[in-house]
């Protein structure tokens, strides 16, 4: 048996849970009634479009999952932690149109939706305002300090885990490229990196080389994630 598959058969009946409080749903992280996705990118296959290449990447089937898995771990509000949006140029009407479902989805669900900054989402402020919504740079819900990680922000002084994207982690095992959650420090805080939900592509290996300010560590644990069938497994490496 290879080690991925020895792996996955140990994960498979387990609940996988980093620090015995955080809750792993493939790229949704849940704890409490509070889920934070990252690195939604919205918009790729419109970007990828309008340059006149193909995509069959369907970002309105991956938002619906997402929403499906929100209900599943009764999320009553949703993060998304930074680079809501992919293009920096121009908003899309199929864009707009794709995050406008999304956000009305999760509102009949009676999930709320707040909004990070991230490096990428330069036109996110004028999509918001039009719909009397705000986003904010870092939210903190008690100790738990949550910003997108491409800069670095003053964490509270009662901040005991620290939850950034930006890196789009991955983990490669036998030649396959797997999303991956890192676990490390920063400044003896605890730090979570979390994979993208963008899933034209796995991620990024190598993610030491520092993407975000606050990883400065090298990573105590990484924690990949597949799908078996419909359900999500997590397997720590």
């Amino acid at each position: 048996m290879n080690i991925i598959k020895e792996k996955k058969k140990q994960a498979e009946n387990s609940k996988m849970e980093i620090f015995k409080r955080f809750k792993i749903e493939g790229s949704l992280l849940a704890f409490g009634n509070t889920g934070v996705v990252s690195d939604l990118h919205l918009g790729f296959s419109d970007y990828l479009s309008g340059k006149g290449i193909l995509s069959y990447f369907d970002e309105s089937k991956k938002l619906l999952e997402l929403a499906a898995g929100c209900k599943k771990n009764k999320i009553k509000r949703l993060i998304l932690n930074g680079d809501i949006l992919h293009d920096f140029s121009k908003l899309n009407r199929r864009t707009e149109k794709k995050l406008s479902d999304f956000i009305e989805n999760l509102e009949k669900n009676k999930i709320k939706a707040w909004f990070i900054e991230g490096n990428h989402d330069t036109l996110l402020r004028f999509f918001l305002e039009k719909r009397g919504l705000k986003a904010k740079r870092s939210i903190s819900i008690k100790d738990v300090f949550i910003t997108h990680g491409d800069k670095l922000l003053k964490v509270p002084e009662k901040a005991r885990f620290i939850i950034i994207g930006h890196e789009h982690p991955a983990v490669k095992v036998e030649g396959k490229l797997f999303k991956a959650y890192l676990i490390s420090r920063y400044k003896g805080i605890n730090l979570i990196v979390m994979p993208s939900f963008f899933d034209f592509r796995q991620g990024t290996e190598n993610t030491e080389e520092e993407w975000s300010p606050f990883h400065k560590e090298k990573a105590r644990k990484r924690i990949l994630i597949d799908k078996i069938s419909s359900e999500y497994i997590a397997v720590p490496f």
